[in-house]
């Protein structure tokens, strides 16, 4: 639901439905504003498969770092278990 409920789908609808209403009043051409809409919707899908792009890149990058089970400085936390220990 977040991906549909973007700001980038808000501002590129309510582009879109400025370009129709100024074409339906006839201030505009509809020959003129057929290649605007299709600008904008160009430019949403662009800008929305870039961000789905970065969101799986940091995904894969997240699930290929190593994960560290306890060496953080909590109590509970033997030396002997994080490897620390060892010579």
């Amino acid at each position: 639901m977040k991906k549909i409920l973007s700001r980038k789908l808000f501002v590129s609808l309510g582009s879109i439905i400025m370009i129709v209403s100024s074409a339906l009043q006839g201030s505009l051409v509809w020959a003129e504003a057929i290649p605007s809409i299709a600008a904008v919707a160009i430019g949403y899908c662009v800008a929305q498969g870039w961000v789905d792009a970065k969101e799986i890149e940091a995904a894969v990058s997240k699930a290929d770092a190593p994960e560290e089970e306890c060496c953080d400085d909590s109590s509970d936390c033997e030396e002997e278990e994080c490897g620390e220990g060892e010579s």
